[in-house]
Formats: structure tokens, sequence, C-alpha cells
């Protein structure tokens, strides 16, 4: 999802994403608007010299017919070349017939 030049695509990214997203993570509870969860988060880690982020494992488990979680760490690429990880849960809603992403959980990654 998160390719190089990800900043160009934050419209199509936008449309797997509820409205208004939660995010949570130890600095608290947020509620974001799209705008602030993609475009914003996207420009930021743009200045701090992020390039893109690759998919370093993925479990998904459906909780029943309209709910899912995704579990994912995420592989970070930066311009000096260095990596970091990342992880959260991702919970998914089916609406009107279509996934969209409403959840974000922030969360430490394993060893």
């Amino acid at each position: 999802m998160y390719a190089e030049n990800a900043w160009d695509r934050a419209d199509e990214f936008a449309q797997y994403l509820t409205e208004v997203i939660t995010y949570r993570s130890d600095e608290g509870h947020y509620k974001l608007n799209v705008n602030e969860f993609v475009v914003d988060s996207l420009e930021v880690w743009r200045s701090e010299g992020w390039l893109g982020t690759e998919v370093e494992k993925l479990d998904t488990k459906l909780l029943n017919a309209t709910t899912s979680v995704f579990d994912i760490k995420w592989r970070d690429l930066n311009h000096d070349g260095s990596t970091e990880y990342e992880c959260g849960w991702y919970f998914a809603d089916k609406i009107e017939e279509k996934w969209l992403l409403s959840q974000h959980i922030v969360m430490a990654c394993p060893d």
C-alpha cells in the first residue's frame, strides 16, 4: 500500500478508509479524519526521510461477517538507507458491501 512516492497516491489510499479513523497509541486516543490520517501522515513521514513501506508480516482474522482485524508488521525504508519496524492492528468494517479500515492501534513489535 505504501510503495515509493506514496504521497502522490494519497487519494487512492483514502478510498479504503472510513471518513473518521479511531487511532490509539501510548500517547492517547484520537479520532482523525481521513485526510489527517493519510495525507498529513504521508507528508510528515516524507519530511523525515521516509521513502516507503513494505509489509513484513500480515495476519488477518475475520471476527464476524462485518468486522475483520489485521495484525501488520511494517518495514519502513528511509532515505539514508536505514530501516525501521512498526506494528499495529487495523480494524476493517464492511460498510455498504465495501471493506473500509476504521481503526488503527499502534503496538510494540514482537521480537
